[in-house]
């Protein structure tokens, strides 16, 4: 399994936001098998969901997506 680490940026207050996420915030569906997408830009509009959803609640702000990046996870 991979785990996500993303960088995201605080449009608050400026700062650095780092975050290891699990790699199933990347996964896609095609009905029988699940894979991590594979096209950046997809990528980044599931990370921006998750964002959206979770990660903004959770930091009580408004984060952006800067970077990302997978690791296998141990």
């Amino acid at each position: 399994m991979y785990e996500v680490n993303i960088t995201m940026k605080d449009s608050l207050n400026g700062k650095t936001v780092s975050r290891t996420i699990d790699g199933s915030n990347l996964m896609v569906h095609n009905g029988e098998t699940s894979h991590i997408a594979s096209c950046p830009e997809l990528q980044r509009t599931l990370l921006q969901q998750w964002i959206n959803e979770r990660a903004n609640e959770q930091h009580d702000t408004m984060l952006e997506l800067v970077s990302w990046f997978l690791v296998k996870a141990a």
